[in-house]
C-alpha cells in the first residue's frame, strides 16, 4: 500500500492505522456501499467477488464483512460524530481527499467536513485512537483481519493502477 501523505497527526504516526481492524472493516463496507449505491448491491457484489478471486482472498470470509454491515456501521446510529471522524480518518489514511470523503461516504455537505469537530487535527489524540478498538465489529477475529487486509492491499494498488489510466474524453458509440 502506498504510505499516507499525512504521517502524523498531533505528533501521532498514523500509518500503522491502515491495517488497524476497524479501519479495515470501515474501508471495505463503505468502498462496498458506495459501489453498490453507484450500481447497485449485486453489481457490487459480483465486482468484490471478482476482485477477491484476482486478488487471491477467501470470499467467505470477506463476504462475512460485508454480511455484518449494519454491527460496522451501528455507530453511525449510536455515535454520529464518531462515526463520521473514523469515516473521515479512514479517509485521511488512504490519501482521500476532502471532498472524496464526504461524497462517497459521508454524504455531507463539503462545508461540513470543515467544522471544527471533523477537522481530524482536533480529534485525533492517541485516547481518541485508542477507542478505535471498542468500536471493531468483526475484524478482530484474525482470520477475518488477515483476509481484509490482503483485500485492501490489492484493493489499494488496483485503484492506483486504475487511477494511471487515462480515458478518452469521447465515448466511442456503435453506429
Amino acid at each position: 500500500m502506498e504510505k499516507p501523505i499525512v504521517k502524523e497527526i498531533n505528533d501521532i504516526e498514523i500509518e500503522k492505522y491502515q491495517r488497524h481492524p476497524r479501519i479495515l472493516e470501515l474501508r471495505i463496507v463503505l468502498v462496498f456501499t458506495n459501489l453498490a449505491n453507484s450500481y447497485n448491491y449485486n453489481t457490487a457484489t459480483d465486482f468484490f467477488q471478482a476482485l477477491c478471486k484476482i486478488f487471491q482472498c477467501n470470499w467467505q470470509l470477506l463476504s462475512g464483512i460485508l454480511n455484518n454491515v449494519y454491527n460496522i456501521r451501528s455507530l453511525e446510529k449510536k455515535d454520529k460524530l464518531r462515526f463520521r471522524q473514523e469515516a473521515i480518518f479512514m479517509g485521511i489514511l488512504f490519501n482521500e481527499t476532502r471532498y472524496s470523503i464526504v461524497k462517497n461516504y459521508l454524504n455531507l455537505s463539503l462545508p461540513s467536513i470543515y467544522k471544527k469537530e471533523l477537522n481530524y487535527e482536533n480529534y485525533v489524540t492517541q485516547d481518541w485512537l485508542d477507542r478505535l478498538d471498542a468500536n471493531i465489529a468483526i475484524c478482530g477475529v484474525p482470520a477475518y483481519k488477515l483476509e481484509a487486509t490482503r483485500f485492501v492491499e490489492g484493493m489499494e494498488g488496483f485503484l492506483e493502477v486504475i487511477g494511471r489510466v487515462s480515458l478518452p474524453k469521447i465515448k466511442i458509440r456503435d453506429k
